[in-house]
């Protein structure tokens, strides 16, 4: 009962409890319920490895846990434990534990565990012994616990008086108007008593300027130090702490993690709190405290700073804006003296001076170089010397400016807009960075640099670059003094481009001069020699240059010959002489078409000596539209004597000079032109005439005159009438045509099509009709456009009828599929009866056995003449011709069709070269015409559904490998998934009335009749592509018919899996496997079957064709690629005739025409059989 705290009663529990209860260690813990911890004391056998004093440990898997959980004591053993800590105990040597709680008012408190070496040490009955001792433990920790909370709220109370007084203290300081000094002084006073330093320092981080500060106020006694430091470096606690925000404990210095400490260990300190303050804005801040005595500053501490950290905060917050403020105003008011100063300067000598004197008092470091780039485009440094200012050209600078090759080089060239860095070795690049390399050697440091550019009105006039080497000073584009300096470059870049304005002023008053008597001299309508020779006078007068010189490229496009030079021509070049336009800058232009500003042309590869004193020439082409014709050349003693304003100004020069000889050219290519039109107006083979809106025939070329049956001679300047009635007199149908005639003419603002069916001899004739507007608007009157068709329509005509002709040849086809799968059974019924033991019987099969081969046979004769109409004798073909004729053959669809119901339809071309296939040209050549007229309809349906007027088609031929593709693309109305699905079956269509479903459908049967294939891709309102493959060879077909080839084997036993959607047809061929000895199971798509064989083992498959949900030939892609060793065998009612390749690619051994004779599978599967020894492969899966 006389214990202080919780500690003192464990330490007496351990004394006393032994002769109680047996341990080895004892521990004593104090439960906290709302964190779930507990605080754990060793009062005896303390160990390495188990718990220590001091720690907080989770309730979570400890024995202390496990009793407030079940408030029930617990005795745990090596052989029955309940909680994972116990496995620790039994690594530590224990054998047994015992846990008894502490309860008061009801709630566990505290537990006492005790841990012995020897098994089975403890029962509940060692539990019920200490008891009564365990409720005296409790009245002395619920009577110690209300003393505590009695102490604490004396304590608080005391504490909060003791910080509002430090608060009131700061606030009186704040609001004294003391200086920055004192009050800080005032603060560490006032903290003293509540954090017992013997130093106290401040350290201060403006993140805007990147500047880092520590004020020292307090050393042993009230002190003032206050410096810039080396901002964010690694070095001091603080630096860590304001990084992470989180208060630092320093119980012992130790200069091996802080390497600062070691300053403050040779003073005496011994032990160091660092805590962040919550600052706003851009600032960080530490109070930095240090004491003579190891371990002096707590938790307690650390928790007493974070209730006054906020007021601190912004007591500190306050002195820093108010010092920053001063600063900054004071700069506004240096910036404000130095564009005086620049606005009175009148020599770029005195910008640069004014710039020095600013920078100086801005506080700038003496590490500043001012950068100018001239308008001759050199670029210079100043340089203050006791002579004076000097300017030198910086032998590290690349010059001319290339993009890319110096941080400078592109904050002149305006690449860049500001250079910030804190590392300026390794983030400049090139010959700068070997600059900077050569000024530092081997010190690898980092500071900052910043390069800024000097902006003009126009362009960057200059630079200025400043670095902190000396104070190893880091900075950031935010940096108040980097946009101090921004603004100072941006005034003396405006100063520097107004005195050169004035310069270039007086100079633009020259050139104009030139130019507007050059001007008056196009004006009067000189010759352009003349105005050659004035222009090569008066330019020395302006530009400076010592000699100028026009000369003019020759006919042949290889020469230049002098028209015009001033002085006088160069030595052994007088005017006349013709030079190579491979020789010289004169000739570089003129082949390139470039300008060329050559400031020293020792270094130009393209110089030709004409003068040897020559070191600056300027040079730029003349052009007649777009061609080059010419070139304006201007030569100097003096290097870089020419700038980009002389440049520009020449250019506009020979700009005007060609103009003037543009003029002279047009004259004379009118009158070619003219001639030129005359011919081509009279060799096309359309008819051309224009109907002037006065009713008058006035250009009629001699083809119109050959369609309508009269001269042209004698329709020119005739009345409208004139062809009227020579037209009505050819007129198969005079009526019709005097209405057409009489639409056109009556309304000379629409376009008409049509077709004038004309006699004598009989053509038709397409006819185009369209208003021809002049540029102001006015009609001028309606061309007509005469083409005749006769032969196209002929060949359209020829085209239909073998449409028809296939049609009837796709519908025979499909009238012995149905008769074929009609015969199976009775085919296979009458072989079967024909085995039976009643003769009466065997004679009646074999009656019926003969009516079948008989309608047998009509069925193979209509699948004969489908194959006659589906397949002739194939011949070299050329596709990219095929393809043309059934652009022709459908123009009237895709273009006049069109037209009339509003749309236009545009047909574009890509032809590989070279393309050959052997087929029919009639057949594949309808094949395309059908899939052209469905592009169509989908462009013309597309325009119903959405409005728009205009499609487009495209036809693209390549080779790919050994195939020819056709590609037709049309952007119309594209088709669903469902109508894809179905695009291929005959008499399918979504046109109504207007389709007959057999485009598709008689393509896809003439491609694959030419061993090819047709692919379909297609999204609504995305338009559709068919593309087309065909051989480049032609393909060998495979005999159909296995029994031709019987093999004499055995016949084997056989798991068979028949697929057939026609019941009758299924029952049959499973009656003929079935008496052949076969085991034969059945599917009736090709879906079920899958699903079976994905189940069942079996040794072949025989699958029909064309079947519902899934056909034949996917059926089979599907088992060869899951089953490559099963073999399959097609029966097929449409006689159809497929490739060995195609067979083999799909594992195909035969295909069977229905219906299928006994015979017939006797054969098969003794070839089967046989293939399988041959070939050493197992058939069952």
């Amino acid at each position: 009962m006389r214990a202080r705290n919780w500690r003192d009663i464990g330490y007496a529990l351990a004394e006393h409890l032994k002769v109680i209860v047996p341990f080895d260690r004892l521990t004593f813990t104090l439960v906290d319920p709302t964190t779930g911890l507990a605080e754990v004391l060793v009062a005896e056998g303390e160990i390495e490895g188990l718990t220590r004093t001091g720690e907080r440990i989770p309730l979570e898997g400890t024995a202390t846990g496990w009793v407030v959980q079940h408030r029930a004591p617990l005795v745990e053993t090596e052989a029955n434990y309940q909680t994972t800590q116990f496995e620790l105990a039994l690594r530590a040597g224990f054998r047994s534990r015992l846990a008894v709680p502490v309860e008061v008012d009801g709630r566990i408190v505290a537990v006492l565990v005790f841990h012995s070496r020897s098994p089975s040490a403890y029962a509940l009955e060692h539990a019920d012994r200490l008891r009564p001792l365990m409720l005296l433990v409790a009245s002395a920790l619920q009577r110690l616990s209300e003393r505590w909370e009695l102490e604490q709220a004396l304590s608080q109370e005391r504490t909060m008086r003791e910080r509002l007084e430090l608060l009131r203290r700061l606030d009186t300081l704040l609001l004294s108007d003391m200086p920055m000094p004192q009050v800080l002084q005032g603060f560490a006073k006032a903290l003293r008593p509540f954090v017992p330093f013997d130093r106290l320092s401040l350290s201060i981080y403006d993140e805007t300027t990147n500047r880092e500060w520590l004020f020292v106020v307090w050393h042993d006694t009230a002190t003032w130090d206050a410096r810039e430091v080396s901002p964010m470096a690694p070095f001091g606690a603080a630096k860590q702490v304001m990084r992470t925000g989180q208060p630092l404990l320093r119980p012992h210095l130790d200069p091996a993690e802080f390497p600062a400490e070691a300053w403050l260990r040779e003073r005496g300190f011994r032990s160091a709190l660092v805590y962040p303050l919550p600052m706003r804005e851009h600032f960080k801040a530490t109070l930095n405290f240090s004491s003579r005595t190891p371990n002096r500053f707590t938790d307690e501490h650390i928790a007493f700073l974070n209730e006054i950290a906020e007021q601190v905060a912004l007591a500190l917050h306050a002195l820093l804006s108010e010092a920053a403020e001063r600063e900054h105003n004071e700069n506004v008011r240096r910036l404000l003296q130095a564009s005086v100063d620049l606005l009175a300067a009148h020599t770029v000598d005195d910008i640069v001076r004014v710039i020095n004197r600013s920078l100086k008092a801005l506080g700038i470091p003496p590490q500043v170089a001012i950068f100018v780039r001239f308008p001759d485009g050199v670029v210079r440094q100043a340089a203050e010397t006791p002579e004076g200012l000097m300017w030198f050209v910086p032998h590290w600078l690349p010059q001319p400016i290339q993009p890319g090759a110096t941080v400078m080089g592109d904050i002149l060239l305006g690449r860049l807009s500001l250079f910030v860095t804190n590392d300026p070795i390794n983030d400049t690049w090139g010959a700068e960075q070997q600059e900077w390399k050569r000024q530092l050697g081997d010190k690898a440091i980092k500071f900052g640099n910043a390069v800024v550019p000097m902006q003009g009105y126009t362009r960057v006039i200059g630079a200025i670059a400043v670095d902190f080497r000396e104070s190893q000073r880091l900075i950031s584009p935010q940096d108040e003094l980097v946009q101090t300096l921004v603004t100072l470059a941006n005034l003396a870049g405006l100063a520097l481009e107004n005195v050169w304005l004035r310069e270039r002023m007086e100079q633009q008053l020259k050139e104009t001069q030139i130019l507007n008597d050059l001007i008056i001299h196009v004006t009067a309508g000189a010759d352009w020699r003349h105005i050659a020779h004035k222009l090569v006078e008066q330019l020395p007068q302006v530009l400076p240059c010592d000699t100028a010189s026009v000369s003019l490229l020759t006919e042949d496009g290889q020469h230049l010959e002098f028209v015009a030079t001033y002085p006088a021509p160069p030595p052994g070049f007088p005017l006349g002489v013709r030079v190579p336009v491979t020789v010289g800058i004169m000739g570089y232009v003129v082949r390139t078409g470039e300008p060329v500003l050559e400031r020293d042309v020792r270094t130009n590869p393209h110089y030709f000596a004409g003068r040897p004193e020559t070191l600056s020439e300027l040079c730029v082409p003349i052009r007649v539209g777009q061609k080059v014709v010419g070139v304006i050349n201007l030569e100097s003693r003096r290097l870089g004597a020419f700038t980009d304003a002389h440049l520009a100004f020449l250019q506009t020069l020979a700009a005007q000079l060609g103009t003037v000889m543009e003029r002279a050219q047009l004259l004379q290519r009118q009158t070619e032109l003219t001639q030129q039109l005359s011919a081509i107006f009279e060799s096309v083979q359309e008819g051309i005439a224009l109907v002037l809106t006065d009713g008058r025939l006035d250009d009629v070329n001699e083809r119109f005159g050959e369609l309508v049956g009269m001269p042209a001679a004698q329709l020119r300047n005739q009345p409208v009438d004139v062809l009227r009635t020579a037209l009505l007199r050819r007129a198969a149908d005079p009526t019709a045509l005097q209405a057409a005639l009489d639409a056109t003419l009556n309304d000379f603002t629409q376009p008409h099509t049509d077709a004038l069916f004309l006699t004598d001899p009989e053509r038709i004739v397409e006819r185009y009709c369209v208003p021809v507007w002049l540029p102001d608007g006015t009609l001028m009157g309606q061309l007509w456009v005469l083409r005749d068709v006769t032969e196209e329509r002929r060949r359209q005509q020829e085209a239909l009828r073998v449409e028809r002709l296939r049609t009837l040849g796709e519908l025979a086809s499909g009238i012995a599929h149905d008769l074929n799968n009609a015969l199976a059974p009775l085919l296979g019924s009458a072989e079967l009866l024909r085995q039976h033991t009643d003769p009466e019987i065997r004679d009646l099969a074999e009656t019926i056995l003969h009516a079948t081969e008989h309608a047998i046979g009509i069925a193979r004769r209509l699948q004969s003449f489908y194959r006659a109409t589906a397949a002739s004798a194939h011949l070299p073909l050329n596709l990219n011709e095929l393809v043309q004729d059934a652009i022709a053959l459908t123009r009237p669809r895709w273009h006049d069709e069109a037209l009339m119901e509003g749309v236009r339809i545009l047909v574009e071309t890509h032809f590989a070269e070279g393309l050959s296939v052997r087929g029919d040209a009639a057949e594949l050549r309808q094949a395309f015409i059908n899939i052209l007229l469905n592009a169509v309809d989908a462009i013309l349906e597309r325009a119903k559904v959405t409005g728009r007027r205009e499609g487009t088609i495209t036809i693209a031929t390549a080779r790919e490998g050994n195939l020819a593709v056709v590609r037709i693309t049309d952007d119309g109305i594209g088709m669903t998934e469902e109508v894809q699905r179905r695009a291929f079956e005959a008499f399918f269509t979504t046109k109504g009335e207007r389709g007959s479903g057999l485009g598709l459908s008689t393509a896809l049967a003439t491609v694959l009749v030419h061993g090819g294939r047709i692919y379909l891709k297609s999204a609504p309102l995305h338009g559709t592509t068919v593309t087309v493959t065909l051989p480049s060879q032609q393909e060998t077909a495979v005999a159909a018919d296995p029994a031709e080839h019987p093999v004499e084997a055995p016949l084997p036993h056989w798991r068979i899996l028949v697929v057939e959607d026609q019941a009758p047809v299924l029952q049959t061929v499973v009656l003929q496997l079935r008496r052949l000895g076969q085991e034969v199971l059945t599917a009736t798509d090709g879906i079920e079957a899958w699903e079976i064989l994905s189940k069942e083992p079996v040794d072949l498959l025989v699958t029909d064709l064309s079947m519902p949900r899934m056909n034949g030939l996917e059926l089979t892609r599907r088992v060869h690629e899951r089953f490559p060793h099963l073999p399959t065998v097609l029966m097929t009612g449409w006689g159809e005739a497929f490739r060995e390749d195609e067979l083999a690619a799909l594992g195909i051994r035969a295909v069977l025409n229905k219906p299928v004779t006994l015979a017939a599978w006797q054969s098969l599967l003794r070839r089967l059989v046989s293939d399988n020894i041959h070939d050493g492969t197992t058939a069952r899966r």
